[in-house]
């Protein structure tokens, strides 16, 4: 498996490449002492569907649902920032997933988030999905109910909560959205598997993982929590991906000393049975 070190941030916009302004970017995150990225695109189901609707004459030639990841080229004095893929499905109706998860593309990110916009999406999501990271929109507020329940139960699956920062600190609404859902997280699952990420689009917007651990108390963090945001939690949603990936294996851990007893008493056996075996008489021809 590939080594990958902290501090970690799961989130910067693709407009960055796109607009580039990634090397940029990127160069101040390896200053502010980020080792491990994500570049993220976000696919929305609304945008998928005016794609369907085609005007008379037009070809219907079949085309991925899924963008292919954006192509990041090697950047000059960062070799020891790790970059990865992201995609974000945003989505309200889960007849759309199936038709994403097909998707060659699909395969070829390293990290998948979900972020559900109705109830039943919303319980879709904590049943069925498999994905690494649960993210919501700070734009917006809420439209479905989370209980300690159904938090319990994307936690259990291996799901980590996203909170962006860069957007509260654009825009009142935006920060006063993601103060509610933080709260929330703590009151209904104790802030369990979060991860604090940018969301940023220029380098303007990052701020140090010290910062980022002051405004955890902002956020209904503690410090360990905080700091545990953007190190060990980024950590296992690398090991979470990584496992999706691959699927599922099954393993089977031995002491070492107690194999090789093991093995020392099968032969003296072996040698027991094969001294008390009387001989085999010999046949008259």
């Amino acid at each position: 498996m590939e080594v990958v070190k902290g501090f970690f941030d799961y989130c910067i916009a693709d407009s960055c490449v796109t607009s580039g302004n990634f090397e940029k970017t990127a160069k101040r995150l390896l200053e502010l002492g980020y080792r491990t990225i994500a570049v993220n695109q976000i696919i929305d189901e609304a945008n998928l569907e005016q794609k369907k609707k085609k005007k008379k004459g037009e070809s219907r030639d079949v085309t991925d649902v899924v963008p292919c990841p954006v192509d990041i080229k090697k950047i000059e004095g960062c070799d020891e920032l790790k970059i990865l893929n992201r995609l974000t499905i945003v989505f309200s109706n889960q007849d759309i997933i199936n038709k994403i998860i097909k998707s060659p593309n699909f395969k070829k990110f390293h990290i998948v988030a979900v972020q559900p916009t109705t109830q039943q999406a919303f319980q879709f999501t904590c049943s069925s999905i498999e994905a690494d990271i649960f993210s919501f929109d700070p734009e917006n507020k809420l439209t479905y109910k989370l209980n300690r329940k159904l938090y319990n139960q994307l936690v259990d699956r291996g799901f980590h909560f996203e909170i962006l920062y860069s957007p509260a600190v654009q825009d009142s609404t935006k920060r006063k959205n993601t103060i509610a859902v933080s709260h929330m997280y703590h009151s209904y699952g104790k802030s369990k598997n979060i991860i604090i990420s940018s969301g940023a689009t220029n380098d303007f917007l990052l701020r140090s993982p010290y910062d980022i651990i002051n405004l955890g108390l902002i956020l209904g963090l503690g410090e360990e929590k905080a700091k545990n945001a953007i190190l060990n939690s980024g950590r296992n949603v690398f090991i979470r991906a990584v496992g999706r990936r691959h699927g599922k294996v099954i393993m089977l851990a031995k002491n070492a000393e107690e194999t090789c007893m093991e093995d020392e008493a099968s032969s003296d056996n072996e040698v027991e049975e094969m001294e008390l075996e009387p001989a085999q008489k010999k046949s008259k021809q």
